[in-house]
């Protein structure tokens, strides 16, 4: 299995995503193969070699018919045809994590059960092929695992179901929580919601691109031009092992969407469950809009077994993770010897006072 690393410098969509692992050297025809096994009529698949900023990418466009326009698909029908669908066993269980996602932050966000959630251009045709067509592409590269840089967003306003909407959208927040995200100022919606949804899907880790031995790079295209290469960029290797600064620990995150019976006393059992069960340090912070992030810190040799009681105590379909460094009370932090400053010099003393303004 190969290491990734995804970089969403411009955002991310559906089929940018799509168009990157295209351009990586996912096979067309193998995606096309998958998605047929979906059972819908009235799409097609077409890339096209295109550049942005100077810089050779792939677009891959869904092509519809009429025939779908103003088709309006509930949660329940979304998940319904991908549990009936005759794709790869990987595939199917990304694409219904990825709409279940989508499903629970839309409910949280409309204060409305999960069942009764509507989705309109994000059950479209256009973005079922998508969402699927980027998992399968993703395992037809054969990633085990996936890092995901900071994630680009625009500003501004969008126009959707219920009017006016900002930018970033409220579920593309939802979606990230635990990311690294920023603002560009571009007037425009650079994250999409099913863009964000695979991110959060997919990503193991948030941060920097790791040790990697290098095998392709692949990019893919927004279709419109802006005053950034409107690109995301996924990186493929070989993960390099290696070695952990003194003092590293793994911090693991997960999101608990239903807080336990008796409140706080039920989440200091949890906690409690949390270290008995290895970890070093544990702790629950309320989110804004519902749920709980639950973050514990481990030693990298126990992180197996804390990530499974981390996966029990709050029911989380996908772990976050990242080395930190932790230095226990009364230790000092390490220092680089070549980096440190030179010392301050010693005041200089005091200018006495002139004896003529006595």
């Amino acid at each position: 299995m190969r290491a990734a690393h995804l970089d969403p410098f411009s955002g991310a969509s559906g089929d940018m995503l799509l168009g990157a692992a295209v351009d990586a050297g996912a096979d067309l025809a193998a995606v096309e193969s998958a998605l047929a096994g979906l059972g819908l009529e009235g799409w097609a698949l077409r890339a096209d070699a295109v550049t942005r900023g100077g810089i050779a990418a792939t677009t891959v466009v869904v092509l519809v018919a009429d025939t779908d326009s103003g088709v309006v698909r509930t949660w329940g029908n979304v998940r319904a045809l991908l549990q009936d669908a005759k794709l790869p066993d990987p595939v199917k269980a990304r694409s219904l994590a990825t709409f279940s996602r989508i499903a629970e932050v839309s409910a949280r966000l409309s204060r409305r059960p999960v069942g009764h959630v509507h989705f309109s251009e994000i059950a479209a045709l256009d973005a079922i092929i998508d969402v699927v067509g980027a998992c399968a592409a993703f395992d037809l590269l054969e990633i085990g695992s996936l890092t995901c840089g900071p994630v680009a967003q625009g500003a501004g306003m969008v126009r959707g179901e219920h009017g006016l909407h900002p930018v970033p959208a409220p579920e593309v927040l939802a979606l990230l929580e635990g990311a690294v995200t920023y603002g560009t100022g571009e007037p425009l919606e650079l994250c999409t919601t099913t863009g964000a949804a695979l991110l959060a899907e997919w990503a193991d880790g948030w941060g920097p691109l790791p040790p990697l031995r290098l095998e392709r790079v692949g990019y893919g295209a927004g279709m419109r031009d802006l005053a950034r290469p409107n690109l995301v960029r996924l990186v493929l290797g070989e993960e390099i092992e290696s070695t952990p600064p003194a003092g590293a620990v793994l911090a693991l995150s997960a999101r608990a969407g239903d807080d336990p019976e008796g409140g706080q006393e039920g989440w200091d059992e949890r906690l409690a469950r949390l270290l008995s069960g290895g970890a070093l340090d544990a702790w629950a912070l309320p989110l804004t809009g519902g749920g709980t992030l639950v973050t514990c810190l481990t030693p990298p040799e126990r992180a197996d077994e804390v990530r499974a009681a981390l996966r029990t105590a709050t029911g989380a379909p996908s772990i976050h993770g990242s080395v930190v460094e932790r230095w226990a009370a009364g230790a000092a932090a390490p220092t680089d010897e070549g980096a440190r400053r030179p010392p301050r010099p010693d005041p200089p003393p005091p200018i006495p006072p002139d004896p003529r303004s006595a």
